[in-house]
């Protein structure tokens, strides 16, 4: 019997790089410019800009949400943008 010379972390990262055909796992972000379009385009309007981020109110169904004032917001902020708004995710 063979000894087991890998270590756990090692066999770890290797089954989750083959999901991703090899290439570890890329997280995409989104321009601010194209966030902010997506949620005017949703019916969304502007209210105030805050010191660090600009408020957005949906008047559908009276939700509020902020936005970071970054050029390249995360993916995942984008979406949880979008689901506090109530609208399609980006």
């Amino acid at each position: 019997m063979k000894p087991n010379t890998e270590s756990r972390n090692h066999r770890r990262w290797q089954s989750n790089s083959r999901k991703t055909n090899g290439f570890p796992l890329v997280f995409t972000k989104t321009k601010r410019v194209t966030l902010i379009k997506h949620i005017r385009k949703s019916g969304c309007v502007f209210v105030r800009e805050g010191a660090k981020h600009s408020l957005f109110f949906n008047p559908s169904n009276h939700r509020f949400s902020t936005v970071p004032r970054h050029t390249e917001i995360d993916k995942f902020l984008a979406r949880k943008i979008c689901r506090d708004l109530g609208i399609i995710e980006v």
